[in-house]
């Protein structure tokens, strides 16, 4: 149990983070540092389950915006009668 706790309250440094992005190519660092994903990062890097849980909420925001997607091409099609 004690182990566990340890793992959950580890914290994940900047420099960790800004370690692990040397060698990203310019646009992937600049959609982090313009996202201000660094506080993710941070906080997902701490364990694989925040890791999951992240993915999973990821995941349940492109199902959302691919759903208005296509209600939106479906509203278009019948207001402009195609």
């Amino acid at each position: 149990m004690e182990d566990n706790k340890q793992i959950t309250e580890q914290k994940i440094t900047y420099s960790k983070v800004l370690k692990a992005m040397e060698d990203f190519a310019e646009n992937e660092k600049e959609l982090i540092f313009t996202g201000n994903m660094i506080e993710i990062l941070r906080y997902v890097c701490g364990s694989e389950e925040e890791l999951e849980r992240y993915k999973n909420i990821c995941s349940m925001y492109i199902n959302t915006y691919q759903t208005y997607l296509k209600l939106a091409q479906r509203v278009y099609d019948i207001v402009n009668k195609k």
